[in-house]
């Protein structure tokens, strides 16, 4: 595996993620009345902050949110795509005698053929965007305050230069 190419697997467990939130938060309450308020709105900065300016972030990050997103709208279409196919499919088993059944019967089916795919898919998405928060979060909170103070894209992200010029010679090459 390339060292441009992070996945989800590759992340720090959610645990150790939410373990350093809480040092962070308890460091804070020397010092603040509501430390989770702080914390709240350094995360909140953290991602209006990423999201425009989202060249700053590093390459491998980058690759992580395309990625994610990429497959996160695959799943969805997949999740919307496979119950159409399973209710044709259950019509075509059962030779249209689906209607034979009871009101409450076809209802319970079909809810569950359309029901289960997308709570699958929520339940998925909710808890990559959770992760990927977390990460982002824990890794950009300080860069963020100090690129704040000093305006400096090496503070973002120290690969900038190095990663620029890749860019620069793939363009070339084409």
């Amino acid at each position: 595996m390339s060292k441009d190419k992070l996945k989800i697997s590759d992340l720090p467990p959610l645990e150790e993620i939410m373990q350093r939130q809480l040092k962070r938060q308890v460091a804070l309450a020397q010092n603040e009345p509501d430390p989770a308020e702080v914390v709240k709105g350094r995360m909140s900065m953290v991602f209006s902050f990423l999201f425009q300016n989202f060249n700053l972030m590093e390459k491998k990050d980058k690759y992580l949110m395309k990625s994610t997103a990429r497959q996160v709208a695959q799943y969805g279409f997949l999740s919307i795509i496979s119950p159409i196919y399973l209710n044709i499919k259950l019509g075509k088993i059962a030779f249209g005698r689906i209607f034979d059944l009871p009101k409450s019967w076809r209802f319970g089916i079909r809810t569950t053929i359309y029901a289960v795919p997308l709570l699958l898919h929520w339940k998925y998405t909710s808890d990559v965007y959770n992760h990927i928060t977390y990460y982002l979060a824990d890794k950009y909170m300080e860069r963020v305050q100090l690129f704040m103070k000093f305006n400096d894209p090496k503070i973002m992200n120290p690969y900038i230069e190095i990663e620029e010029n890749e860019e620069n010679e793939d363009s070339d090459a084409l």
